[in-house]
């Protein structure tokens, strides 16, 4: 029952860490 729930959380995860790494690199 939580598996869709933990693929869109590590969905989720992975676009925030892509567009971390992104902002980071601007700096």
């Amino acid at each position: 029952d939580k598996a869709p729930y933990a693929a869109k959380a590590a969905k989720r995860k992975a676009e925030y860490e892509k567009s971390m790494a992104a902002y980071n690199k601007k700096q």
